[in-house]
């Protein structure tokens, strides 16, 4: 099959989803063949909460005089929870790309793009042909099952002639 008529029955399946689930008979179809996994990012959260300490430790003389030594920790400490709960790393596997959530939004990867996939004991470097730029997911990092991952894109490479190391 053609890619857009892939993307076309992908659409109708995800609509019949829809109405099926408004009706309540259930959903039916799968909506795609993805596979999705999630990380954490702490490193951030963290910097934010020390920075949060370290204000409330320094400022607390002056906090008596002024509201905005007392406001300000405690936004960096919601900003942090935030962040931890909220912004996750993702990388999304499909049929003929990659997909990966991060800081800056949501970034695509065809498989054409894709120059090599590099496999570590806690490291997944994919790396990319145009831009020469890398995705990195780290199991200290961003949190990420890499055992799982690795499998997942021996496949992916395998089924779209990537180059693994």
């Amino acid at each position: 099959m053609s890619r857009r008529w892939e993307r076309m029955i992908e659409k109708n399946q995800k609509t019949l989803s829809k109405q099926k689930g408004k009706q309540g008979t259930g959903a039916s179809f799968k909506t795609g063949q993805q596979v999705v996994y999630k990380g954490r990012h702490w490193v951030f959260p963290s910097v934010l909460v020390a920075l949060a300490f370290f204000y409330f430790f320094v400022f607390s003389g002056v906090a008596e005089t002024d509201w905005t030594y007392k406001v300000t920790p405690i936004l960096y400490l919601i900003l942090a929870i935030l962040i931890f709960l909220i912004r996750r790393p993702t990388l999304t596997i499909g049929k003929s790309h990659l997909s990966s959530a991060r800081f800056t939004g949501e970034k695509r990867m065809e498989a054409s793009d894709v120059e090599a996939i590099h496999f570590m004991k806690s490291y997944v470097i994919i790396q990319s042909n145009k831009k020469r730029n890398r995705w990195v997911f780290s199991r200290l990092l961003h949190r990420m099952p890499i055992p799982e991952m690795t499998d997942k894109l021996k496949e992916f490479a395998n089924q779209n002639g990537i180059r693994t190391e």
